[in-house]
């Protein structure tokens, strides 16, 4: 099938043989690692690390010059897609939270001292409501500035929050539990954001199996009315839902990803209410199953981080402040990654990026240089080709309009080395061994860069 490149709004490749920041491992020792989050857990003004990797919760302590102390926070977990921080008791320290899929828990423990001394596992609900518990968030859904607690559970597809009575005490755990929907078919992330501007948390929301994007809009401003909202559907295994305001308008954007159809989208909230227009950004960001806004650049607009499972990257699109966004690959070394943060590590007002990753048991962070990722939009020339098939196994064929001048196509690795340049428009590429490659096209002096993968 013919890929475009041609889109109204962009995404450009930032291609650079020395793009990839540089990586700075945490931990490679403990298990398959699936979350990653940060938060200073001891009050000595330095981003800490916070991960659960194999049944293993763990924060690590950074001391400032880029060293990284473990401190065990719990083993008692089944398969733990997420973990959070939050300051939940609203003592002025960072509490942790997480759900636990296999073991149904949706639990948080308490920074006693405000050291990183963290006491048992205290359960927000009882694992009887929550079969599946996959992801949380955290916000005050009712107003009474208490921070509460939102729950997708895949086995039983509800959307259900919990009302912190104070202190973290969420009451009677067999009776707490407030429905926002059900069945939401497999709704694995939540995400609490101001859609419609009234002041109070809405809920976006990402169906992996129901493949929609959703927000629930919070209509009494009490937790206890909502109304649900189509986004967009036929998203094939939506995975995860952020926000933004990535057109500088005033309204809060949603960002989202879905998995099987490799898709990126931005959702333009354009009327401040929340009724959206579905932008793509992408259709080949290969399993891309995590998404995480943040002002990666220091602009003063929202970006985002995205990760890449099946071709192990971790990406950053970075937005020029109008919702076009330039790709630039932080990292294609982490296999099989799921999640993605971003937070300045090394104390140097850059923001840096963090990841976790299956299968090679790692956490790690990669620290920002600007000079190797950040392009102007205006760098990057937009020319209407195609390539396909994509993926491919023997000829990638290149689709121009013949009144255009052709001058060469190269192609490259991830890495940046330069493997091939030629002049013709159907190119042999049987010799190429199986990944991922960029080929770069020079057209009428101008030149523009695409993806492919090699079967």
């Amino acid at each position: 099938m013919k890929t475009k490149l041609f889109l109204l709004f962009m995404v450009f490749v930032c291609f650079n043989i020395n793009a990839q920041w540089e990586e700075n491992i945490i931990s490679t020792d403990i298990g398959q690692c699936g979350s990653i989050y940060t938060a200073d857990f001891n009050g000595d003004e330095y981003m800490d690390v916070l991960s659960v990797c194999g049944d293993s919760i763990d924060w690590w302590e950074n001391d400032g010059d880029e060293n990284f102390e473990q401190h065990n926070i719990s083993t008692d977990i089944d398969r733990a897609y997420q973990v959070y921080a939050f300051d939940i008791d609203y003592d002025n320290d960072m509490d942790v939270l997480y759900p636990s899929r296999d073991d149904d828990k949706l639990v948080w423990h308490e920074n006693l001292d405000g050291l990183g001394n963290f006491g048992p596992q205290q359960f927000i609900t009882a694992q009887a409501n929550t079969d599946g518990a996959r992801f949380l968030d955290v916000a005050d859904l009712d107003g009474d500035d208490k921070p509460d607690v939102i729950s997708a559970s895949a086995y039983d597809n509800k959307i259900a929050w919990y009302k912190n009575l104070g202190n973290g005490d969420f009451g009677d755990i067999n009776t707490n539990q407030r429905i926002i929907s059900e069945p939401e078919e497999e709704a694995i992330s939540v995400h609490a954001v101001d859609i419609d501007g009234d002041g109070d948390f809405d809920v976006a929301v990402a169906s992996y199996v129901g493949d929609e994007i959703i927000w629930f809009e919070n209509e009494l401003e009490t937790g206890n009315s909502w109304t649900r909202h189509l986004v967009e559907s036929q998203r094939d295994a939506a995975a995860s839902v952020s926000s933004g305001d990535f057109n500088n308008d005033g309204y809060m954007d949603l960002v989202s990803v879905s998995d099987f159809d490799h898709t990126i989208k931005w959702h333009e909230n354009i009327d401040g209410a929340g009724t959206f227009d579905n932008h793509l950004i992408t259709d080949e960001a290969w399993s891309v199953v995590f998404v995480y806004a943040t002002d990666i650049d220091g602009d003063g607009d929202p970006d985002f981080l995205a990760a890449l499972a099946n071709v192990d990257e971790v990406v950053a699109y970075v937005n020029d402040g109008d919702g076009n966004f330039t790709e630039c690959i932080l990292t294609s070394n982490a296999d099989f990654v799921v999640s993605v943060h971003a937070a300045d590590i090394n104390d140097n007002g850059l923001i840096d990026a963090l990841s976790a990753s299956v299968n090679d048991n790692k956490i790690a962070w990669y620290e920002n240089d600007n000079e190797k990722c950040i392009l102007s939009v205006n760098e990057n020339t937009l020319i209407d080709f195609s390539i396909y098939p994509n993926p491919v196994s023997e000829l990638l064929i290149i689709s121009i309009a013949e009144n255009v001048l052709f001058e060469k196509a190269v192609i490259y690795s991830v890495l940046g080395e330069r493997l091939l340049e030629t002049s013709e428009k159907n190119i042999h590429v049987s010799n190429l061994p199986t990944g991922l490659y960029f080929i770069q096209l020079s057209v009428d002096g101008k030149t523009a860069t695409k993806k492919f993968i090699k079967e």
